[in-house]
């Protein structure tokens, strides 16, 4: 029976049961059911790092004269809501700095002299899976007895629980990406150039920074997949399973599944004896024809390079100078 559906029992009573309830309170029942669902709520982190992947060391992001200045930005999904993402970024301007204080009296070095570019456009995309519910046909001939019959051919559809599915190989990079992109979730864009034009605060800094330049580091949109290549991956990983390898991996519902079979032959789910159900669930095979609906969310790991590189002036005192580039992740 679908959630969809709705049945009645009505009982008729005549003669003397009728002439009975005529002299008697009316009866009443109730029954509660208890209902459930599970929300997957999924998780989307942020990391910067060195360009080994590596955390950026106490002495901060070397610029300059011999530094490159690149570092990576990665968001990484996990059965997340199919949502886009933006990373972005303030710079701080940078100030004299000894002994792990800022000499905020002293002349700094404005943020405008900080730009960020990315080298050859380098990004990758990694272990990118689609989040979705399959529709699952199952069908085989059940032999169930001479009641509900010998050889009798099933086809059925059960709607199967949330399961994640790859229909691209580990790594896209930016040389795979064009091909690639009819089958991602999210997408992958790096972000835009040039300098910081008006600072962030730092802490502890005198004065306010109300506007400070912003630039997109890296961002992704949500779109959907193409379903061919979606159904096609799970018919490659679920595709001939029986009825009870998907529900040990959580794919299908037990009942559900009865109860589809149930439906087809016009009978009761609770006539099946035990072992005609281990029959039915260990018989019937699958075949992935279709998605409730649009994906649910996805997984994966984006990953872009930008540089920051600096045009220290000539004004500038010799030593060292610390600022902050502030770097935050928002969905879109």
């Amino acid at each position: 029976m679908t959630s969809n559906s709705r049945s009645r029992i009505v009982i008729a009573a005549t003669g003397l049961a009728a002439v009975a309830c005529s002299s008697l309170a009316a009866f009443a029942d109730t029954s509660t059911v208890p209902v459930t669902t599970l929300v997957a709520t999924g998780t989307r982190t942020l990391s910067v790092t060195d360009v080994a992947g590596a955390a950026v060391g106490a002495g901060g992001l070397p610029l300059g004269a011999g530094h490159g200045g690149a570092f990576l930005v990665n968001v990484s999904d996990t059965r997340y809501k199919n949502a886009g993402y933006q990373v972005s970024a303030t710079m701080t301007n940078l100030y004299p700095y000894a002994g792990g204080n800022f000499d905020f009296n002293g002349t700094p070095i404005p943020s405008s002299a900080v730009s960020v570019d990315y080298p050859g456009g380098a990004l990758d995309l990694l272990n990118v899976k689609s989040l979705v519910a399959p529709v699952v046909t199952l069908t085989g001939t059940l032999n169930l007895g001479p009641i509900l019959g010998n050889a009798v051919s099933i086809n059925q559809v059960v709607d199967g629980g949330e399961t994640t599915v790859q229909s691209l190989a580990d790594t896209i990079t930016k040389g795979t990406l064009a091909a690639a992109l009819s089958e991602l979730p999210v997408t992958l864009q790096t972000g835009e150039t040039g300098a910081f034009s008006a600072a962030d605060g730092l802490p502890g800094e005198p004065g306010s920074h109300a506007n400070p330049t912003s630039k997109v580091l890296m961002s992704g949109d949500a779109q959907q997949p193409l379903k061919t290549a979606l159904l096609s991956a799970l018919n490659t990983t679920l595709g001939g399973d029986t009825a009870q390898q998907l529900i040990d991996a959580g794919i299908l519902d037990q009942t559900a599944v009865v109860a589809a079979v149930a439906q087809q032959l016009g009978v009761a789910p609770n006539l099946f004896t035990a072992g005609q159900i281990t029959s039915m669930l260990t018989t019937l095979t699958s075949t992935v024809t279709d998605l409730v609906g649009n994906i649910i969310g996805q997984t994966g790991s984006y990953n872009t390079m930008p540089a920051l590189s600096i045009d220290v002036p000539s004004s500038a005192s010799a030593g060292v100078y610390r600022g902050q580039l502030v770097v935050t992740l928002m969905d879109k």
